[in-house]
C-alpha cells in the first residue's frame, strides 16, 4: 500500500487564522486546510521566484485572500482545480480565476451558479468549530466571479518554477490537475484524494471516463508526490496504479460494494483502504459492477404472557438466512413509518393483528451479510391474543429469554436476543 502522510505527521505553519491551517508539504508549497468543516478541503499556494499560484480557494467560510497574503507577498494568480463550490467559494476575491475551457462551466462559475452546498453541507453536525462562527451556513453561497478559460497543456511559468495544465474528467467534466515536472509533484483536484472517489455525480457515462482518466495519470505519474484536495495531503505516486487496479476490480464485478444507508441503497462504496470508490445504483448495474443491496426492515418482538414469539425462516431464500430463527416482521415500503410498516407485515404474512406504536420501539441493527446489508429497526409489543396463521415460516415457539439463547438465529437478529434477555433497550445501533 501506497504511504499516505497525514496532516497529523507534519507541523503547521503558526498563524493567526482560527479558520485555516497552512502547512509546508514540499519546497515553496503550502497546503492551505481548513479542517472545521466535514469537506476537509485543501487549497495549495504554490510558490516560484516571481509569483505564485493559488489551486483552489476553498469553502468561502474564511478569508483565504488574507491567509494567502499572509503566506506570501508575492503576485498570486488563482487557478480552480474544478468548480464545486468547496473549491471556488472566495474566487470572488480575487481579481480573476482559472478554469478548464468548457464553456457552460465557465459561465456557471461566472455567475456563481454552480453546484452548491446541499443540506448535509450545511447542517452543524458538518460544522467542526470550537469558536463563535461568523458566517451563517443557511445563506453561505458561491458568489459571481471573472473567469478566464484554458486549456488543457498550458504553462503557468512562476519563475524557476512551471506548472502544467492536465486535464483529467471524471469527478467532473471540467477537473484537472497542475503537474511541476521538475519537482515531480503533482497536485490532484478532486480527480484522486484519499477517501472516497465519487465517479458517478455527472452521470453514471462519466464511470468508463473517470476509469480512463486514471489509466493515463498511473502511466504518467506514478513515480511523482501526488498533492491532494481532501482529508490529507501527500501521498505516493505509487497509488495511481492502485487506484487503476481498484477500477478494474469494481467494473469487473470483483470487488462487491456495500450500500450507504443515507442514501436509501441507491449508492454503494467500494472499500480500498486509505481510499473507495462510489457507485450510483444506476451506474453499478450498467456497467456490471457488483454490490449488496440494502433492506431496510422492520421486526417485532412480541411478547405474551411473559414469553416472546421465536419464528423459523424457510430454506431456499437466502442461504445466510435459511431455516434461522428470526422476530417476524418484513421490508418498510415507500412513505410508511415503522410501526404502519409492523402491523401491515403482521396481517399480511400472518394474519395477527398487533398494535405497534412509536414508544414501543426498542433497538435498531445493523448487519452486513454476504448477499445483502440489512437495518432492522424492532419494536417490543405485548399481546392478549397469541393466536396467528404461520403462513411463511416452517416454525414458530415461543419462549422465555433466557430460553431465546439455544436457537440458531439469524446473525442480524442475534444482538436484539442479547438484549431482550438483559431485558433492557441499547441507546446506540447494534451491529450484527
Amino acid at each position: 500500500m501506497s504511504k499516505l502522510t497525514k496532516f497529523s505527521e507534519l507541523k503547521k505553519i503558526p498563524c493567526e487564522s482560527s479558520w485555516f491551517e497552512p502547512y509546508r508539504v514540499a519546497e515553496g508549497v503550502t497546503a492551505i486546510y481548513e479542517p472545521h468543516q466535514f469537506q476537509e478541503v485543501i487549497s495549495y499556494l504554490i510558490e516560484g521566484n516571481d509569483r505564485a499560484l493559488l489551486l483552489d480557494s476553498g469553502l468561502g467560510l474564511g478569508n483565504m485572500k488574507a491567509m494567502v497574503e499572509f503566506l506570501t507577498d508575492k503576485p498570486v494568480t488563482l487557478v480552480n482545480s474544478h468548480s464545486h463550490f468547496d473549491h471556488v467559494g472566495d474566487d470572488w476575491r480575487f481579481p480573476e480565476t482559472h478554469l478548464l475551457n468548457l464553456p457552460d462551466y465557465v459561465a456557471r462559475l461566472a455567475s456563481g451558479d454552480v453546484f452548491q452546498p446541499d443540506a448535509e453541507n450545511r447542517s452543524p453536525e458538518a460544522l467542526w468549530y470550537d469558536g463563535e462562527p461568523w458566517f451563517d451556513l443557511e445563506t453561505w453561497h458561491t458568489k459571481p466571479c471573472k473567469v478566464v478559460p484554458i486549456e488543457e497543456g498550458h504553462v503557468f511559468d512562476l519563475g524557476g518554477r512551471k506548472l502544467r495544465v492536465i486535464a483529467t474528467p471524471g469527478h467532473t467534466r471540467d477537473c484537472i490537475m497542475l503537474a511541476d515536472d521538475a519537482n515531480k509533484l503533482l497536485f490532484t483536484g478532486d480527480t484522486i484524494y484519499p477517501a472516497p472517489m465519487y465517479a458517478y455525480i455527472e452521470g453514471p457515462e462519466m464511470v468508463p471516463v473517470y476509469y480512463s482518466t486514471v489509466i493515463k495519470l498511473a502511466a504518467e505519474f506514478s513515480d511523482y508526490t501526488l498533492l491532494c484536495s481532501h482529508n490529507n495531503p501527500i501521498w505516493e505516486g505509487s497509488v495511481l496504479k492502485e487506484i487503476e487496479d481498484a477500477f478494474g476490480k469494481v467494473l469487473s464485478g470483483e470487488a462487491v460494494g456495500e450500500s450507504d444507508p443515507k442514501t436509501e441503497g441507491d449508492n454503494f462504496f467500494y472499500d480500498f483502504g486509505d481510499f473507495g470508490i462510489v457507485l450510483t445504483r444506476e451506474a453499478a448495474d450498467l456497467y456490471g459492477a457488483k454490490y449488496r443491496p440494502h433492506f431496510h426492515v422492520v421486526g417485532a418482538i412480541i411478547e405474551h404472557e411473559g414469553k416472546i414469539l421465536c419464528m423459523q425462516r424457510p430454506a431456499g431464500k437466502q442461504p445466510s438466512t435459511d431455516l434461522k430463527w428470526e422476530f417476524p416482521g418484513g421490508k418498510i415500503e415507500p412513505g410508511e413509518t415503522g410501526p404502519q410498516a409492523l402491523m401491515r407485515e403482521l396481517r399480511e404474512e400472518m394474519d395477527f393483528d398487533v398494535t405497534v406504536r412509536n414508544e414501543d420501539f426498542f433497538a435498531t441493527v445493523h448487519h452486513v451479510y454476504p448477499e445483502f446489508e440489512l437495518t432492522m429497526d424492532t419494536y417490543l409489543c405485548h399481546v392478549a391474543d397469541p393466536h396467528f396463521t404461520r403462513k411463511e415460516h416452517v416454525d414458530h415457539c415461543w419462549l422465555a429469554p433466557e430460553e431465546m439463547g439455544k436457537l440458531d438465529w439469524a446473525a442480524a437478529d442475534h444482538p436484539i436476543v442479547e438484549q431482550v434477555v438483559q431485558g433492557k433497550a441499547p441507546d446506540h445501533v447494534l451491529e450484527g
